[in-house]
């Protein structure tokens, strides 16, 4: 009985640790795409002011 309550308890902290765990890598990915995708719009941008002044 002492066991399964124990196990019951260690299974709920690991699942909760996974479930904070993904939301934190899942946050940090879609920064990490946000960020790319505003270096190369800004990359494009200065390879198109770059183009137009030297054609």
């Amino acid at each position: 009985m002492f066991r399964i309550t124990v196990y019951r308890l260690a299974k709920d902290r690991i699942d909760h640790i996974g479930q904070w765990g993904t939301a934190v890598l899942t946050q940090w990915y879609n920064s990490l795409l946000d960020n790319t995708a505003r270096a190369r719009d800004c990359y494009n941008e200065d390879r198109g002011k770059k183009y137009a002044a030297n054609p």
